[in-house]
């Protein structure tokens, strides 16, 4: 899961799909809860950080902004965490 959860997006759509990839990963952890769900966002978001990180073929800038992305993506995915009226919609 460490590469396939978050990637270097490029554009909206990657940031769509690394939020869509975050709460799929998120719906097969059970039972989850809140705390468990957002600290897992939290573990898969490093992991991208430090892959990033360690990519020699991007810019520094390439770099930053892929952080961004993936901060923001995570940013969405633990607010729709938070919003879920119900343990299945944190799932």
């Amino acid at each position: 899961m460490r590469n396939k959860l978050f990637r270097p997006l490029k554009n909206q759509e990657g940031v769509n799909q690394a939020k869509t990839n975050g709460l799929t990963a998120i719906s097969k952890v059970s039972p989850i809860g809140r705390d468990k769900a957002n600290d897992e966002l939290d573990k898969a978001k490093t992991r991208q950080d430090q892959t990033i990180d360690g990519n020699d073929n991007l810019s520094a800038d390439e770099k930053r902004t892929a952080k961004e992305q993936v901060a923001e993506a995570v940013r969405n995915a633990k607010q729709a965490v938070q919003t879920a009226q119900n343990q299945e919609g944190v799932n």
